[in-house]
């Protein structure tokens, strides 16, 4: 019966070639922003799935009560860790500390690198390969340094990195320990470099661990832990809210801890102070709206066309009626042709998908990388995406005919039906409104980069270069352009204005109690001018 029902489909949409032609391009252009979406959840799921018992690792984070914003933090009190050390339920806690950020020195190189002081068995905890070096060993005495094979490259190039010694602005000396594989881009941490946490506590030019095991100021402070097999994680939870409850409870602002599962973290709720990407699940559900508006009116398109062909199907719904055919039957004969159609789009769309996924790569080419190259699970996801689409556009057309009595379709006449006909009415009122909301925001995006490329930013900027040094020394850069009879003047400043966020400071009134943290630029003196 399948059989036959697809050849009927087939033959259908030979002999509609106009019709067939417009659904295909419209449910393809439709489909292929889903289909990229549908890859984003597909590696968004994949997130640290390769340290070894990811299934009992958990990170603790922070509920802040203050009466007014009550903000969640990813980041939590260092003192947390030496009381999960006393549980028998915990395995193993490991530190971490997001503070490793400065320009290392080696010889005339100054390469800056963002990184994190952890405690030694960072590298057995998580499942990081080291090329060189031990991971057991690589970060237990104090100023010991771990570089990424790609960092190690640019400081010391062809040299053998082990045990040579470099300079950290704001640290003091560090000696690489080991060289670890460069970061998948499927894991939620972001680091170029790991530092031995003892380091903060050794060394008097690092800045030092709160005495207080940071139980009231911990950014940048996160504690991850893996409990054993037959742990019950209630009984954790509860522990946490006792220690909460101990800490503050003689302070104005209160905090709580919550146990977050490591599989929990990418997509998650939304926190501050994350270590890396956040992946909300706020962001990929406004995506998969968006999605959801660009493939809403290739469908709708689809249903209107369907039952605007209803008086050169009529006859061959009565035929079948009177030949016996029941109404689940014409209803899947529908869906099967929708389906079939679907299927032909999605091929095409997944070009149209590879071409945008290329741009839109290149356009998030400043934010965390992500890999939306097709896999098995992708192609899977996006066979079964079809036929649902398939199912869903044709159903509505399959209802409508199989509710046709055979008198009315050898009649040829159309159903006259209130619902029907409402039904259809909203499908295609909101199309239009979809249509014009895109038309509308195109506008309206248009105008506002037209506004923003001419607004007036108070100084010239004709004849303005911007050059990146790139570790070339800034003076002598001055010096020797500003000899060209071209150059009028130079000025030299850490950001380009309007562009990055500058480095971040606290600065307090000088009668003040509360400090607020802003973003600096650095510049010379004739950056004004």
């Amino acid at each position: 019966m399948f059989r036959n029902f697809f050849n009927i489909a087939v033959r259908n949409l030979s002999k509609n070639k106009f019709f067939t032609i417009v659904n295909v391009i419209g449910l393809a252009l439709g489909m292929s922003l889903s289909l990229l979406f549908i890859a984003l959840l597909f590696f968004l799921n994949t997130f640290d799935n390769f340290h070894p018992n990811k299934d009992r690792i958990y990170r603790i984070t922070s509920q802040v009560h203050d009466q007014k914003d009550n903000p969640a933090y990813a980041s939590t009190p260092s003192g947390l860790a030496q009381k999960l050390r006393e549980l028998p339920e915990v395995e193993k806690v490991v530190r971490i500390q997001q503070s490793l950020n400065g320009e290392v020195h080696y010889h005339d190189k100054k390469i800056r690198v963002e990184g994190y002081f952890a405690d030694p068995n960072f590298f057995e905890f998580f499942q990081f390969p080291l090329v060189q070096g031990n991971k057991a060993t690589a970060i237990t005495n104090p100023n010991s340094l771990v570089l990424s094979e790609t960092e190690a490259k640019k400081i010391f190039g062809s040299k053998e990195a082990i045990g040579q010694a470099v300079e950290m602005e704001g640290y003091g000396s560090f000696t690489v320990t080991g060289i670890f594989k460069d970061l998948p881009p499927n894991t939620h941490f972001g680091f170029e470099a790991v530092a031995s946490y003892a380091t903060l506590s050794s060394n008097s030019t690092t800045a030092a661990l709160p005495n207080d095991g940071g139980w009231k100021s911990f950014h940048g402070s996160y504690v991850y832990f893996q409990v054993r097999a037959d742990a019950h994680t209630a009984n954790l939870q509860r522990y946490l809210d006792q220690i909460a409850k101990e800490r503050y409870a003689k302070e104005e602002i209160k905090t709580s801890f919550r146990l977050q599962a490591l599989n929990r973290i990418v997509p998650g709720p939304e926190l501050y102070d994350q270590l890396g990407p956040n992946w909300g699940y706020l962001g990929l559900f406004l995506i998969g709206l968006m999605t959801l508006i660009v493939l809403v009116p290739a469908c709708s398109n689809y249903i209107n066309l369907s039952i605007s062909q209803s008086l050169e199907r009529m006859r061959e719904i009565g035929v079948r009626k009177v030949m016996g055919g029941q109404k689940k039957q014409i209803i899947f004969q529908f869906i099967v042709e929708s389906t079939t159609i679907v299927l032909v789009a999605l091929a095409f769309s997944a070009l149209f998908a590879e071409v945008i996924r290329k741009e839109l790569l290149m356009e998030m080419v400043e934010t965390s990388p992500i890999d939306l190259r097709p896999t098995w699970q992708t192609f899977t996801g996006f066979f079964f995406f079809a036929l649902l689409i398939g199912g869903v556009t044709g159903l509505v057309p399959a209802h409508y005919f199989s509710k046709i009595s055979v008198l009315n379709a050898l009649k040829g006449k159309e159903l006259k039906g209130s619902g029907r006909s409402i039904f259809r009415k909203v499908v295609l009122t909101t199309q239009f409104i979809i249509s014009l909301g895109f038309i509308m925001a195109v506008i309206v995006i248009t105008r506002q980069y037209q506004y923003s490329v001419n607004y007036d930013l108070g100084f010239d900027q004709k004849n303005l270069l911007d050059v990146q040094l790139q570790n070339a020394d800034a003076q002598v850069f001055k010096n020797e352009y500003q000899k060209l009879p071209g150059i009028k003047q130079i000025s030299l400043s850490s950001q380009i204005l309007g562009i990055g966020s500058g480095e971040e400071r606290y600065i307090r009134a000088a009668n003040g109690t509360d400090s607020m943290k802003v973003s600096s630029l650095s510049v010379d003196e004739a950056f004004i001018t």
